[in-house]
């Protein structure tokens, strides 16, 4: 008798990378839980990528607020109740931009991007398949090279899960300035995205679970967050949304090895800077 195939998770896919990192994963016959933060929005893209997939394809919603822990709780509550050791993958995508012109824009934009994250991963591991592989969304605008120097040191040198969120959440406005110029509080939040990575990807929990975790670059990608950053600098996206998914599916592989960081199923040094735009 032919085992089920796992299920896989995907934050934030009502739309964008999001939805076809799910569209991907139904074409290769697994089934596929979806979270949205606005239920009506999820169960439209529930709808669509069920439509689009094959006869006998599974798809599934859930409610979510990445940046809300009482969100978070009724999540790894329901995920425990239906979904326990079915989840051998998970994919945190959900994110925000923001300007980071502010204190207030900057601890949004980390609320969401690094304590969503990392608590969506720390709330669902036990419940998660052993051996499941966990994918952390992040950005070459998140290497080290795109924030400034001090934001830099700091999480380069974070070594526990609380210190990567103290350096990340610290608002520095002369530091951003020296950093990414079109979103800065962005890149800080993908930095401390990175180095969560690294640190969860050697902590007893994942070890124990033998479970693996992840960071990957999408690319710049013609979705309504792509665009909208495009349009602030006047240039077109480079790559598509299916593009960019593909690139987050690609990390999900046994081939790209557990704390790394990569861009279309190859490794990248998160010390230094893009060497392309993505």
């Amino acid at each position: 008798m032919v085992a089920s195939p796992k299920w896989a998770l995907v934050t934030g896919a009502n739309r964008g990378l999001g939805f076809d990192a799910a569209k991907q994963l139904l074409a290769s016959g697994r089934p596929v839980i979806i979270t949205s933060r606005n239920e009506a929005a999820g169960a439209k893209a529930a709808q669509a990528l069920s439509d689009a997939a094959a006869p006998g394809a599974r798809v599934e919603l859930l409610q979510l607020e990445a940046s809300s822990p009482d969100s978070i709780k009724a999540l790894a509550a329901q995920v425990q109740a239906k979904y326990e050791g079915q989840i051998d993958l998970l994919i945190n995508n959900a994110g925000i931009v923001g300007d980071g012109t502010s204190p207030a824009n900057h601890e949004a934009i980390l609320k969401t991007n690094v304590d969503g994250a990392i608590d969506i991963t720390l709330a669902l591991l036990p419940h998660l398949a052993p051996g499941a592989r966990v994918v952390q969304v992040a950005s070459q605008m998140g290497m080290l090279g795109m924030i400034g120097p001090a934001y830099a040191a700091s999480i380069k040198g974070a070594a526990t899960l609380d210190d990567v969120r103290a350096a990340a959440h610290r608002f520095d406005s002369d530091d951003l300035s020296k950093g990414n110029p079109i979103a800065p509080s962005y890149s800080v939040s993908k930095a401390a995205l990175i180095r969560a990575t690294q640190l969860l990807a050697e902590s007893p929990d994942f070890k124990s679970k033998d479970a693996s975790v992840v960071a990957v670059c999408p690319g710049w990608c013609a979705t309504d967050m792509g665009n909208g950053s495009g349009d602030k600098v006047g240039i077109k996206p480079p790559r598509t949304s299916e593009q960019g998914a593909n690139s987050i599916v690609l990390a999900a592989g046994d081939k790209v090895p557990n704390g790394s960081f990569s861009f279309d199923g190859e490794l990248l040094d998160w010390t230094s800077k893009p060497a392309l735009p993505e």
